[in-house]
């Protein structure tokens, strides 16, 4: 009775007011249920404590294992409690912006709840006093690392707000998106926008508006800092399945891989399935290594978190499920502390996935909208571009993965937003990962160089082969971590055949790998911060278009009007116009409409239109006399009109 009355003390009067709060809440948005049983709980939870606070006695001595017990149950059942309760919202159809707001924060508690209970429960000194000596045991591999991520957070960060140019129409619809969650105008999180994609996976651009206000070199900053964790997430995870050196060498092959530093450096998401599947890989590993539930919990709680994510990190959840499988299938010990572990990886999962899986299962379409469109199979591509050109499904599919893979090695990497006439590798890393890969095939028995393998192949063929218009960088990028990993194999491989053959002395290895990682960074470095910017190959003429004139809609001020003249190629609902000129009149004036257009609706007016229809705009000053012009060449082209515009004052 002592512990429990300590317990309450502690817990109690958090809880009921909690509890108490959200169940006024639920009625007061009709939710009955959820409102009747929040409120019992708080003054169950209420009496309780006030019944035995009297007798509570707080001792100076640690807790007991018996009352961290108590407490560890208390809060699991909070955590299911506060689970439910937002899982509950999403059922409900009757929702609110202050119930969508509470069921977020509820499932944030659960997650955070849980997370804390697994690590900190009843061990929580000797964790940290664990990691802290573990950091101490490791200054040195933390100090090279650090020295890398310091690169990367470089490459990734200069010049961020033009370069990639122009800004796209896709990071204009996250900046979008993650400004509505900035403003309140959206609270349902567990619903899906642009792209039919969670709203939590706006969320961490928005915090960053929230932080440091709009602009889109903040939009492409959520990226940068995403693809710089990628890069401390291979680390861990090449250190788990080999040792400090390929770890070193994968993160360092990471930090400077061009298509990787590109997509870090964009205001959407893709960049996120290098981080996830490296991070949920490296629990998975650890876990299968220790035997340590928390590390299994851990894992299968990053997992869940996937499917909050962009479409194509929710590969990893396979990817994890069956690595995890596989290692625990390889381990001796009894079959029923293997499932038992499964099942700890499966509820962590639960807890994080929960409330938007419900979700997806109400709205099977937008879960599979984005698979829909590219999947081969399932749109009817291949059966119809197999009948038009006269091939086998067999031989467009062989061709569709051929053009995947040698767009590593031998092949111009063109399209899908990286557009680079070069392939994702240089010459000497195309060598190093051909290696690897002949290494990893040769020891294919052994777990880790098998896991890797997988890890490359099930996203070349899930994310290139079976989709539209190979390669698709865009669906590629959780690659780029193996990729890393892979190169790394075949620099130790290259040296330990050299080692073998006597050919250089041992004691020049070091300063030759560091020559050698040196000279492929500066190679990759020149390329995408040099020839790649100098050249644009990122450029697209209607995001440029969009972009530019938004920019100049934004120094005439809001009360301008803006009349376009970009068809067939642009029109106002171009994300770009939205984002910069939000409050705008935007029209889109036909070159048909173009002679019935005597005068604007409303002054300031300014007209602008691409070179295929500076005829019409050439009539329109014609009708409408007295205004200024001029024309904007591209940037990336400058022998060619990006367009021609027309500002009318009165």
């Amino acid at each position: 009775m002592k512990h429990l009355a300590t317990f309450l003390a502690l817990i109690a009067p958090v809880a009921s007011l909690f509890f108490a709060l959200a169940g006024l809440l639920l009625l007061r948005a009709r939710y009955w249920t959820g409102g009747t049983v929040s409120l019992l709980i708080a003054m169950l939870t209420l009496i309780a404590d006030l019944r035995y606070f009297d007798n509570c006695a707080f001792a100076a001595r640690p807790p007991s294992r018996s009352r961290m017990i108590w407490i560890s149950a208390a809060l699991w059942v909070a955590v299911i409690l506060l689970n439910g309760v937002a899982t509950f919202h999403v059922l409900d159809a009757r929702a609110s912006g202050v119930t969508d707001r509470l069921a977020a924060v509820a499932w944030l508690c659960s997650v955070a709840i849980g997370l804390l209970t697994v690590w900190f429960g009843h061990e929580g000194a000797r964790v940290c006093r664990s990691f802290a000596s573990s950091i101490s045991a490791h200054r040195g591999e933390l100090a090279l690392l650090l020295g890398i991520v310091i690169v990367s957070v470089a490459l990734r960060t200069i010049g961020l707000s033009m370069h990639p140019y122009p800004w796209s129409g896709d990071e204009a619809s996250v900046a979008r998106e993650a400004s509505r969650i900035v403003s309140g105008d959206t609270t349902g999180f567990f619903h899906t926008g642009w792209s039919d994609q969670p709203y939590w996976s706006f969320v961490p651009t928005a915090v960053m508006q929230f932080l440091f206000g709009g602009g889109m070199a903040v939009t492409r900053l959520t990226s940068a800092l995403i693809g710089t964790l990628a890069v401390v997430a291979v680390f861990l995870v090449a250190r788990e399945l080999f040792d400090a050196t390929i770890a070193m060498l994968s993160a360092a092959f990471l930090a400077t891989l061009p298509y990787h530093v590109h997509f870090s450096r964009l205001g959407f998401q893709n960049i996120v399935d290098s981080l996830m599947s490296s991070a949920v890989l490296w629990l998975v590993i650890r876990a299968a290594k220790t035997n340590d539930f928390r590390y299994f919990y851990t894992a299968g709680a990053a997992a869940g978190l996937t499917i909050y994510s962009y479409p194509g990190a929710r590969l990893v959840l396979p990817l994890a499920v069956g690595t995890l499988t596989y290692c625990l299938y390889h381990q001796s010990g009894r079959a029923g502390r293997r499932g038992m572990h499964l099942l700890i990886f499966a509820g962590g999962a639960l807890i994080s996935a929960a409330p938007q899986a419900v979700f997806f299962a109400m709205n099977p379409g937008r879960f599979l909208s984005r698979l829909g469109q590219e999947s081969i199979l399932l749109n009817g591509w291949l059966v119809n571009h197999a009948a038009t050109t006269g091939v086998s499904p067999a031989r467009v599919l062989f061709d569709q993965l051929s053009d995947t893979v040698l767009a590593f090695v031998a092949q111009p990497a063109w399209g899908h937003v990286f557009n680079s006439p070069s392939p994702y590798l240089t010459l000497p890393e195309s060598i190093l990962f051909l290696v690897g890969m002949a290494s990893a095939v040769a020891w294919i028995s052994t777990p880790r160089y098998l896991i890797i393998l997988v890890w490359f192949w099930i996203v070349v063929v899930a994310g290139g082969m079976l989709t539209m218009s190979p390669p698709a960088t865009t669906r590629l990028l959780m690659t780029t971590p193996a990729v890393a990993v892979l190169m790394a194999i075949g620099t130790r491989t290259v040296f330990a055949q050299i080692e073998k053959r006597k050919l250089i002395a041992q004691r020049l290895f070091v300063p030759i790998c560091v020559l050698l990682v040196s000279a492929i960074a500066f190679q990759n470095i020149r390329f995408y911060l040099v020839e790649y910017r100098r050249h644009m190959y990122f450029q697209d003429a209607n995001a440029e278009f969009a972009m530019e004139v938004g920019l100049m809609a934004r120094s005439l001020g809001d009360g301008c009007s803006l009349y376009l003249l970009g068809a067939p190629k642009v029109f106002s609902s171009f994300p770009t116009f939205r984002y910069l000129a939000p409050r705008n009149v935007i029209v889109d004036v036909a070159p048909a409409d173009g002679d019935a257009l005597a005068r604007p609706a409303r002054t300031p007016a300014a007209f602008f239109a691409i070179s295929e229809n500076r005829s019409v705009l050439a009539e329109l000053k014609r009708k409408i006399p007295g205004g200024s012009g001029g024309i904007f060449y591209r940037k990336s082209r400058p022998d060619e009109i990006l367009f021609e515009y027309y500002l009318v004052t009165q």
